[in-house]
């Protein structure tokens, strides 16, 4: 009996011995892979978060440009909507990358910039701007609202 228990012993210590250490790095892999995940979800969150408040800010400053009549006021207002246009391209390249070009979100940011958007939908106003693309500097300047264009 005696016998019995030391071998049953040996090889519980033989077991864990061999066990510990595959089941420790499997467990650091999967600690690993989560923190790497989290990373990169906290990484896009914050690429969207950017991409959507310099996306308003574009709309915003195409909404001005439409109410300025000086013309020193509008060249800069044109110049921060040149630099925004930029950046909000930017994002979208960026949405692809991490993203894949069939991913909603980038499909959403896609079709946000499209100019059949505004013609399609129209950009019913409550107090702020909730669909306008990005006008070219043309538009803007002509003064063309998104109404007169999609009654065009």
């Amino acid at each position: 009996m005696a016998t019995a228990v030391a071998i049953i012993s040996v090889v519980a210590t033989a077991a864990v011995a061999i066990a510990v250490p595959f089941i420790n790095t499997w467990l650091e892999r999967q600690r690993m892979r989560y923190e790497s995940s989290q990373e990169r979800f906290g990484e896009l969150r914050t690429l969207i978060d950017e991409a959507a408040q310099r996306f308003t800010d574009a709309q915003t400053v195409i909404v001005e440009l439409m109410t300025i009549s000086v013309g020193s006021q509008k060249a800069g207002a044109a110049d921060r909507l040149t630099k925004l246009a930029k950046a909000v391209f930017r994002d979208n390249t960026r949405l692809a990358l991490r993203l894949g070009g069939e991913h909603r979100v980038y499909r959403a940011h896609i079709e946000a910039m499209s100019p059949s958007t505004r013609s399609r939908r129209g950009c019913e106003s409550r107090g702020m701007i909730q669909r306008r693309r990005i006008a070219t500097l043309s538009d803007a300047e002509s003064g063309r609202s998104c109404m007169s264009r999609s009654n065009s």
